[in-house]
């Protein structure tokens, strides 16, 4: 059995050297983590993707994500943006604001965003919809954690990449428009 401290070795060097180990050794790192915490992998990994997504550029993670969605067609990208949005739990309602929602969108959106102490924002944010969540889960991923003028100077190809912003319709893409704009404003606001 395996000590606190190796727990938490073999957990740091995961994090460290992240993107590269759980490519390579996904399976053995699902179970070795799951006898050591004992914890649902799928939101564990979740969890150490956004603690990488942190260590890497923001191009490198639109990079990841474009690697992830390439191959699949439409029905599988909305199958796992809704299951994305399924995953992610509803923010504390102190945040569903008039402040914070976006006017505009299909479904009612929230987007708040504070600035830490290194001056790094982080967002929260929350949908009706378990597939705009997911978009929202994409996006936020890209920027969240990063310098105000690094998100302001931040170009969102990855959904032209992976065909997102052919896919949905007029209604919603006016609405991805309106949740980039508070993303951008956001961070233009806490520079």
């Amino acid at each position: 059995m395996l000590s606190i401290s190796q727990d938490y070795t073999i957990i740091g060097i995961i994090i460290h050297h992240g993107e590269e180990i759980l490519h390579l050794y996904q399976g053995i790192i699902e179970e070795m983590l799951i006898i050591i915490l004992g914890t649902n992998i799928v939101n564990l990994t979740d969890i150490l993707e956004k603690h990488l997504y942190i260590e890497m550029t923001i191009e490198e993670v639109q990079d990841n994500i474009i690697r992830d969605f390439k191959d699949k067609d439409w029905m599988q990208i909305y199958q796992k943006l809704i299951n994305i949005g399924l995953d992610i739990e509803p923010i504390d309602e102190q945040y569903k604001t008039e402040e914070s929602i976006i006017p505009g969108c299909q479904n009612k959106v929230w987007i708040s965003g504070t600035k830490d102490s290194n001056g790094n924002v982080n967002y929260v944010y929350d949908s009706e919809s378990s597939i705009v969540r997911g978009i929202l889960y994409l996006l936020i991923s890209v920027v969240n954690g990063r310098q105000p003028q690094q998100i302001i100077d931040c170009n969102f190809h990855f959904i032209y990449d992976i065909g997102l912003a052919d896919q949905i319709t007029t209604l919603r893409g006016n609405g991805m428009g309106l949740i980039i704009d508070k993303i951008y404003n956001t961070a233009k606001s806490l520079v």
